[in-house]
């Protein structure tokens, strides 16, 4: 719906407790500066290239009527005109979208601990860029990870999504793939769905895990870095005492 809905981490908390598939992606300032062919050169934030194809399929991939939970920023509808008209005019608007930011916001709150508790409880496969690897280990639990190259990874959707896709055939009903790709992990996403979207979960991480990383690539993660946090120590923090939590 537009506006998006507000949907709480607790939703998504209970579906990976329940091994229910869910399937969510993000779709921001950066896919959509893609998807509307506003930039045919120069790249975003993380030094991804803004390629005219990428922005072409990630399109006709809206345009396809994706049926999983889509998460519409708060920041791409306010600095962009387009993009409620291009939603209504294509009638898309009755998509399951919902708030983008519903990790990131919790991030920054510090109560993203909940997440990481029904996380630790499932086997995961975390799909993300070097920088992770020992990190989110630690902090994850995860079960294997699919490196993401840090710069033009949409040239290789095609070999990451068979290498998820290798990942989780060796893993139970209900495992988790948490991808951390940027403006692509759309489109891996939608491939992934198509394949083992009925059995497994697959989330769009952002860039979420990287303040846990030690890497504070959003601005809002400085802020949470003067305050003085520490988010692996956090995030245990926020999981004593929950029953089977070993974070």
């Amino acid at each position: 719906m537009i506006p998006p809905e507000v949907r709480p981490l607790d939703w998504f908390c209970r579906a990976i407790a329940a091994k229910e598939p869910t399937t969510f992606t993000r779709w921001g300032d950066g896919e959509w500066t893609a998807v509307l062919g506003r930039r045919r050169h120069g790249q975003n934030c993380d030094g991804h290239p803004f390629y005219p194809k990428m922005g072409s399929e990630l399109k006709q991939l809206l345009l396809g009527r994706p049926p999983y939970v889509l998460g519409l920023q708060n920041l791409a509808t306010t600095t962009m005109p387009e993009v409620v008209p291009f939603l209504t005019q294509n009638y898309l608007t009755d998509l399951d979208w919902i708030d983008a930011d519903v990790f990131h916001h919790a991030s920054g709150a510090g109560t993203l601990g909940p997440l990481v508790a029904a996380l630790r409880k499932v086997p995961t496969v975390l799909v993300g860029p070097p920088h992770l690897h020992l990190p989110m280990k630690d902090v994850l639990g995860y079960a294997e990870h699919v490196i993401v190259p840090p710069r033009d990874c949409y040239l290789n959707v095609k070999q990451l999504a068979t290498d998820t896709l290798g990942a989780l055939d060796r893993l139970p009903h209900g495992s988790v793939a948490l991808v951390s790709a940027s403006m692509p992990a759309k489109l891996l996403i939608d491939v992934l769905y198509r394949k083992v979207g009925a059995k497994h979960t697959l989330l769009d991480c952002g860039s979420v895990w990287d303040f846990y990383a030690g890497v504070k690539s959003r601005k809002y993660m400085k802020g949470m870095a003067q305050g003085g946090r520490d988010g692996r120590t956090e995030l245990r923090g926020e999981d004593e005492g929950r029953p089977g939590a070993d974070v």
